[in-house]
């Protein structure tokens, strides 16, 4: 598809629309998001993305969001594969601070699915003590090359 034609199938109008993309604000299973649909050089889109857009006052409801989410896409693509990263042990053995240890960049938790055609991740992760709940989509056959501009010469 090409921008024209995904901007189409939407319903509502574009938060962003530039040569590289496309966003909305979303409702994703109940939760506010940004979705973006990422178009390469050719035109064609290549990777849609969505990034939690709530704002939770405690850390473990990110992560309570992003299992929720988990959820759906297991049900929809079956387990997959998940990789549970800990750079700091700290709050390992406490679940009740998961979502602080993700804040703090100690834990960071990521889910993939292959489909013939698509590669699936969804992450959690943190920096700064701000959490990022993500799930990407991307093309296998399609694939994003930068639009380049004369400073990539430099």
């Amino acid at each position: 598809m090409n921008q024209r034609e995904v901007a189409a199938s939407e319903s509502i109008k574009p938060s962003l629309n530039d040569d590289e993309g496309l966003a909305y604000v979303v409702d994703l299973s109940g939760y506010k998001t940004f979705l973006f649909y990422v178009f390469n050089s050719e035109g064609k889109l290549s990777n849609v993305s969505y990034s939690l857009y709530e704002k939770f006052a405690s850390e473990n409801s990110y992560l309570t969001a992003y299992l929720s989410l988990i959820s759906k896409l297991k049900e929809k693509y079956g387990e997959g594969e998940s990789d549970i990263i800990w750079n700091d042990d700290l709050y390992r053995d406490d679940k009740q601070k998961w979502g602080l240890a993700i804040a703090a960049e100690h834990l960071k938790i990521k889910h993939t699915w292959e489909t013939e055609d698509t590669s699936i991740a969804a992450e959690i992760s943190g920096k700064n003590f701000k959490i990022d709940v993500s799930i990407r989509y991307s093309s296998k056959s399609i694939r994003y090359n930068r639009k380049t501009n004369d400073l990539d010469n430099f």
